[in-house]
């Protein structure tokens, strides 16, 4: 497999991840969010001995409806979640934690939107798809605090060695996706 890189040497990311392409979805997938398994509570306790510094900030970027943020919020002083879907942080401000007086929630796009570092992690909890990487990965090491990490969080199959069917083709008679060999 080759990569194509940008001038700067980075990879660079396929166009079906432009925002013109997030646009379309934002309503269905608001109401498909709720369908989503949960992070295992562990990952919280990582993330939460992640933070590095003081005061101990986190940015969660391209947030969604906050299953990082809602759940991460009562372990540090100030969570910013951020996010281009209005839908999203609405929908996230309704769910459990979704008011908590330490967690901020900012809607704009994470490239552009003002922030108040130093933050001592930020996150990126299955976005980075989504976002400008020329942008958004210099900008988050601009705004850590230092020794602070980025982490991007991504949920996996229950068996991630194997090879799932991705086409009618190589489906079984009931059209589900299933494991190949």
């Amino acid at each position: 497999m080759s990569f194509r890189h940008t001038a700067a040497g980075m990879i660079e990311k396929p166009r079906q991840f432009a925002p013109e392409h997030a646009e379309p979805f934002d309503a269905g997938v608001v109401g498909a969010y709720r369908h989503r398994p949960p992070y295992p509570a562990e990952v919280f306790d990582i993330l939460a001995g992640l933070v590095q510094g003081e005061p101990r900030f986190v940015l969660d970027a391209g947030c969604g409806t906050g299953n990082i943020a809602r759940h991460l919020v009562g372990r540090v002083e100030r969570l910013d979640a951020v996010d281009f879907s209005r839908r999203m942080i609405e929908e996230g401000q309704r769910l459990p934690n979704g008011a908590h007086p330490r967690l901020r929630w900012l809607h704009g796009a994470v490239e552009t939107v003002a922030l108040d570092p130093p933050y001592g992690l930020v996150t990126a909890g299955e976005s980075l798809h989504w976002l400008d990487w020329n942008v958004v990965l210099p900008r988050f090491r601009a705004l850590l605090a230092p020794g602070a990490l980025s982490v991007v969080e991504q949920r996996v199959t229950p068996d991630p060695g194997r090879r799932w069917a991705r086409s009618s083709r190589d489906t079984g008679p009931t059209g589900a996706i299933s494991p190949t060999t």
